[in-house]
């Protein structure tokens, strides 16, 4: 019997083996051929507008050569952009801003992918099991949530959405669990709630589990969910260089955003998702234009809200703007 862990495997397997194939991975030693941008993407759908520009031409016509690595996290970039192995890295939000805060210079130059403004379209999905007995949001007060990663964007969009819904979000206990192991852990009752994105929540209710909300679109709606970043100083020491790229990235969203079949085409060539899971999940969201001051600084509020960041960062200090 197949089961819905090993299903979760095979796809997340899927999805780091086909990013690898496309580029390297960052930080192997590899050198970049001279002129070549490397360029760090997720190994995710998140990344799709980086492969729509790449299929347009678009870098190639702004006379840019780039080539892709896989980041595992915008923590992890941030290192590899500083030395200059690579030149634009994937991040949330919240990993710039904490990059930020330990005083390193980067700067927000695309927005990648934003955060779904209805439960409707949003990939992220808080599981529980059907047996649960758990309806609402506030109901995860005094309970155990698993999440990829504590204090991120994924642990920060649950706290504000139970505490939204009139719950206690200080009383939630967070563990870090792979997301292969999330649906047999709420089956078998050693957590009470996790938090998967696409394409593992529709794996999961393939499994009988239920979606009990939607936390990015519930807390951090329209907010860019993903950007690409680099280094103050590359950025002003190549200016022409860095608009190229901003403008083969924001014509991509275009694209993705009129027709989202394309980004179904990249999810069947760069991963190893099945089409028919591809077609029935929900897809990330992508949006022709410059990253949004007020949204980034909603952002900034909750993180310092729940003590992310000390004090709050001038957000406009952080976001490109081309000449």
């Amino acid at each position: 019997m197949v089961t819905a862990k090993r299903i979760l495997t095979a796809t997340i397997a899927g999805l780091l083996l086909a990013a690898a194939g496309c580029g390297s991975n960052a930080g192997s030693g590899q050198q970049n051929a001279p002129g070549t941008l490397d360029v760090g993407v997720v190994a995710s759908l998140s990344s799709a507008s980086y492969y729509e520009a790449e299929a347009e031409g678009a870098f190639k016509k702004a006379g840019l050569t780039t080539k892709s690595s896989l980041v595992a996290s915008g923590q992890q970039a941030v290192p590899l952009l500083l030395n200059g192995q690579i030149q634009f890295a994937s991040s949330d939000v919240s990993g710039v801003m904490t990059a930020v805060a330990a005083r390193n210079d980067v700067v927000m130059v695309a927005s990648a992918s934003a955060c779904a403004t209805t439960a409707a379209t949003d990939p992220t999905g808080v599981m529980v099991a059907p047996k649960s007995g758990i309806t609402s949001a506030r109901q995860l007060s005094g309970k155990t949530v698993a999440i990829v990663a504590l204090r991120g964007q994924s642990q920060m969009t649950v706290q504000a959405a139970v505490d939204n819904d009139g719950g206690d979000s200080s009383t939630i206990k967070f563990v870090e669990l792979p997301i292969t192991g999330m649906v047999d852990a709420l089956k078998a009752g050693t957590v009470d709630a996790a938090l998967l994105t696409e394409p593992f929540t529709t794996v999961a209710k393939s499994a009988g589990l239920k979606v009990l909300f939607a936390p990015f679109s519930a807390s951090t709606p329209g907010v860019p969910q993903v950007v690409y970043m680099a280094t103050r100083k590359w950025v002003d020491s190549h200016p022409v260089e860095t608009k190229a790229f901003y403008e083969a990235i924001t014509s991509a969203n275009e694209t993705l955003s009129a027709n989202p079949e394309k980004i179904v085409e990249i999810g069947l060539k760069h991963t190893e998702v099945p089409e028919k899971q591809l077609r029935s999940m929900a897809l990330p969201v992508f949006e022709p234009s410059t990253i949004q001051l007020d949204a980034v600084k909603s952002y900034v509020d909750l993180m310092v809200k729940y003590g992310y960041l000390k004090s709050p960062i001038d957000a406009a200090k952080y976001i490109y703007q081309p000449r």
